[in-house]
């Protein structure tokens, strides 16, 4: 039996800082997913998607990582159809916003969502972390949606190590009502910004390097630069992502403030995935992304405005060590069976072939 052809098209931007952004596993780890699944996967960076358009290059499947922020003309992505009959976009960031989120990015408004719908009637199925977006999808767009929270590769899944600072990390940006909740003066000690070695790393430089150089090769004339900057790009980004994951363990806890993506972020499945208990707002009209995990059980989740019961949770999981064990080895378990990546790769594979889906929307 033939190998299913893949074309995976990601997204990476000239500097490590923006870059981070994209969990491991939400972008070569799909393809190392697709791999392990037995597909022959031949990535290509967006950058590149116009001269591949231009050729004569065939897969059986495109998948686009993501059809957010891959935002070439309309015209390539028509072209793009004739590289493959079934062509999947993922969405890694929601389509629907709040009137009080528009303040922290204006283009949230309309015009994220009005240019993605553009983009999707080029797509045979959408793939949207956003369970709501999924369905409208389907809805206004009529193609096939299916909901995919956020998952982690195998390479995250880690043993639990010492903990040898006890107080609760925040990875990521402080806006809005971050900054009350991490300026509690009851907590002050108990919470701490993430630190992580990978601005330090010689894979940083190497990466924004790869990064500037691709923008001189053309493609499909110089296929060895190509494959050379694949190969280069895909061991930044793993050995960074491992610089990462070792600073979730630097922790007691790991802390999940309010964010714009209405799912739980990755590093809430990451944090799992370390060994480290998570402290997560609790997302609103979001019901099946609430049943991922049992609160209490698996996850400490909080209301959004409660700061008190906000600042129960971090003094509960920085101080009573053996509770804070018990969740995070249940809360590990859980990621284990349902919540790798290659799962996730699995349950969309077999969705495009038989319609068949693990979460009813």
């Amino acid at each position: 039996m033939a190998k299913l052809k893949v074309t995976f098209v990601k997204k990476d931007w000239p500097k490590w800082k923006n870059s981070r952004f994209w969990s491991y596993g939400a972008h070569l780890g799909i393809v190392d997913a697709l791999r392990a699944e037995g597909a022959d996967v031949e990535v290509v960076d967006e950058a590149f998607l116009p001269s591949i358009c231009s050729t004569s290059r065939r897969s059986d499947q495109i998948w686009f990582d993501d059809l957010v922020h891959i935002r070439h003309p309309a015209a390539w992505y028509e072209q793009a159809s004739r590289i493959a009959p079934i062509r999947v976009g993922w969405l890694i960031e929601s389509l629907n916003y709040t009137q009080d989120e528009w303040s922290y990015e204006p283009e949230l408004e309309h015009e994220r969502k009005i240019s993605v719908y553009k983009r999707l009637p080029y797509m045979t199925h959408a793939v949207a972390c956003d369970e709501v977006d999924a369905r409208e999808i389907e809805e206004h767009v009529g193609i096939p949606g299916f909901w995919a929270p956020f998952s982690v590769p195998d390479l995250a899944l880690r043993r639990s190590s010492p903990i040898l600072n006890p107080s609760a990390l925040f990875c990521g940006t402080v806006y809005g009502t971050r900054a009350r909740y991490l300026g509690m003066p009851e907590l002050q000690g108990m919470t701490r910004m993430l630190v992580s070695d990978e601005d330090s790393s010689i894979y940083r430089w190497l990466f924004e390097g790869a990064e500037a150089w691709k923008r001189f090769v053309h493609w499909p004339r110089c296929g060895l630069a190509v494959a050379a900057y694949n190969k280069l790009n895909a061991k930044c980004r793993e050995e960074l992502y491992r610089c990462f994951l070792t600073a979730l363990q630097g922790g007691a806890a790991v802390i999940n403030l309010r964010h714009l993506v209405k799912t739980y972020s990755p590093r809430v499945v990451e944090a799992m995935a370390v060994g480290r208990p998570v402290i997560s707002w609790r997302i609103p009209s979001r019901a099946k992304n609430l049943s991922l995990f049992q609160d209490g059980e698996e996850i400490l989740l909080y209301d959004e405005g409660d700061f008190a019961g906000f600042a129960e949770l971090v003094t509960r999981t920085t101080t009573d060590r053996k509770e804070s064990e018990r969740i995070a080895v249940q809360a590990r378990k859980r990621v284990a069976a349902l919540h790798t990546t290659r799962c996730r790769v699995r349950q969309v594979l077999r969705w495009i072939q038989d319609g068949t889906t693990p979460y009813s929307l």
